[in-house]
């Protein structure tokens, strides 16, 4: 009997279709304004004229919740009439100012297009949107080839779930919709036709090849765009593109080009004072800001966290207070004695730990720890063997290959944490765990097994918010240190947390990177270095298998006793 083998490739190349969008915007004279926009950078124009936003004001004025900057946004929006652009920073609101302006929008009769280059940031959009205004609910159109990309919460705007009994029943039906929600690769719906709406908007448009973004905005007369540069990039893998500026978005283009036509949001509402810091100092150069003095000291609640008192090292780790910390990999005794047995202090670099210099409420805090824990350094890590090697050659017997199961203490110690903190009480929903390879998330899901902890990637994490982000930034992997040194990325990270940022990693190599060398410098200045001994990794590589075995947890053995 003959074996018959069939490949199937449904794989779309969507490059016809953006190239046909940059066709339409140069030959087409329907778009000539927009190609003296976009093509030739024209100045945009907008009308200033007050009277025409009153019927407005109520709804985003400072007495419905909105901040000084959310305002000057919506209005510059509304003013419009060739296009803006929304620099919303991490944590700023800037959904919050989508939805806000559909409504209005909505309410002044426009048809919109709202698009996004992700299915999942356009139903974030309708999801916060029926969420607060449902009466507008049957205003709203999502379109998708396929509904089962949609959120199933809001299956029911997609028409393909509907039944028409003839084609003009289906057009009243489109005539009827005021919002068409679309991601910039399915322009080309035959839903549009020749189809043109006041206003196009798109989300994550920092995110989108420009050639893409063409697609809805050249449906609409008008165009606003929410996004942000110093975050991730459009994805463009060859590096010839890359030179020629292909990896530079629309967005990005014109906020370089026509400053004056930009809204910042620089109030944000998600990370505390410590957190916030980083990206602060890193990237924004003091722009963001917290107006809300609950938010700035706001720290993680661990419910039992008292409960490991017999374990010094991670009641320290976990502490509250401690709102970001950097657990280093570096002064773990098993790697020290591989080189020469030597030890070396880098005062340069850690002489702020000498315990005379330190806080009290520190020092304390410190005791039970030899005083070289915040100082010991050794100078010949930067020539020797890296830590992934290390590692190997002390804990090779019980795990096997590196490449197999793997003896990756950075990911065991993000594992073990993970744990403590559920069994201290924190909620799965309130943990994520960022990690940079996609064999790493593997490992990590396949030991958190069912705990419900989200698992990401860098790129996939954008977005996502939690109360508790823990980051391995261990990589030794040769050839993939860019992931890394992309401050773009490394800020999309950072911005996750919300009250407790921990990242595991290794200050000699990361201070060794263009860019992570900065970071470094931070968390030196602000003490939030703790050196991981070895004793504390043997306890994670004995107890990250067994101590969770049985179903239970810390808290739930404490109730029964």
């Amino acid at each position: 009997m003959q074996t018959l083998w069939s490949i199937d490739n449904k794989r779309k190349n969507f490059f016809p279709l953006m190239r046909w969008n940059l066709l339409e915007l140069i030959v087409n004279p329907e778009y000539q304004r927009l190609y003296e926009l976009i093509v030739e950078n024209q100045v945009p124009k907008f009308d200033d004229d007050p009277e025409k936003l009153k019927p407005f004001e109520m709804l985003y004025k400072k007495k419905r919740g909105s901040n000084a900057d959310q305002m000057n946004a919506i209005e510059r929006c509304l003013q419009t009439k060739d296009y803006n652009i929304v620099l919303g920073m991490p944590g700023t609101g800037k959904t919050y100012v989508i939805v806000l302006l559909i409504r209005i929008l909505l309410d002044r009769g426009d048809k919109i297009i709202l698009s996004s280059y992700t299915h999942s940031a356009i139903d974030n959009i309708l999801k916060r949107f029926v969420e607060k205004y449902p009466t507008y609910r049957d205003k709203l159109l999502r379109i998708a080839s396929n509904p089962n990309q949609v959120d199933e919460s809001i299956r029911d705007l997609v028409y393909q779930k509907k039944n028409f009994k003839s084609i003009k029943a289906l057009s009243d039906y489109f005539d009827s919709k005021q919002l068409f929600a679309v991601t910039c690769l399915a322009c080309s719906n035959i839903v549009f036709g020749n189809r043109r709406f006041d206003t196009c908007i798109i989300d994550e448009a920092s995110q989108a090849l420009e050639p893409a973004a063409l697609g809805p905005i050249n449906l609409a007369k008008k165009f606003i765009l929410f996004g942000d540069h110093h975050q991730l990039q459009p994805l463009v893998k060859s590096k010839d593109a890359q030179d020629r500026g292909m990896q530079v978005s629309l967005f990005e283009r014109l906020i370089n080009k026509n400053p004056n036509a930009v809204s910042t949001l620089s109030f944000q509402y998600r990370m505390n004072e410590d957190i916030m810091h980083i990206s602060n100092t890193l990237i924004y150069d003091n722009r963001l800001q917290i107006d809300n003095p609950l938010i700035r000291q706001s720290s993680i609640d661990i419910p039992y966290v008292k409960l490991i008192y017999d374990k010094k090292w991670l009641l320290d780790v976990l502490n509250p207070e401690r709102r970001v910390i950097f657990l280093n990999l570096d002064c773990i005794k098993a790697l020290k004695k591989i080189i020469h047995g030597e030890k070396t202090y880098t005062q340069d670099l850690f002489s702020r730990y000498d315990d005379n210099s330190m806080p009290e409420n520190e020092r304390e805090s410190q005791e039970s720890y030899h005083s070289d824990n915040f100082a010991l350094l050794d100078e010949k890590f930067n020539s020797q063997m890296s830590l992934t090697q290390l590692s190997k050659s002390q804990y090779s017997a019980a795990d096997g290959d590196h490449d197999g199961e793997g003896n990756k203490l950075d990911l065991k110690l993000a594992v073990y944490l993970t744990r403590m903190l559920l069994n201290c009480g924190v909620k799965p929903e309130d943990i994520a765990v960022i990690t940079p390879l996609n064999s790493e998330r593997t490992y990590i899901l396949s030991k958190l097994d069912k705990s419900k902890v989200e698992v990401f990637t860098v790129d996939k994490s954008q977005g996502i918010d939690k109360s508790c982000v823990i980051i391995n930034l261990s990589l030794e992997n040769k050839g993939k240190e860019f992931l890394l040194t992309n401050p773009r990325r490394i800020n999309v990270a950072f911005t996750r947390a919300k009250q407790k940022l921990i990242v595991i990693g290794s200050v000699v190599n990361l201070k060794k990177m263009e860019n992570m060398n900065k970071f470094i410098d931070i968390i030196v200045d602000k003490r939030w270095v703790y050196n991981m001994e070895d004793y504390m990794m043997e306890a994670v590589e004995e107890k990250c298998h067994d101590e969770f075995s049985n179903k239970a947890s810390i808290h739930s053995k404490f109730i029964t006793q």
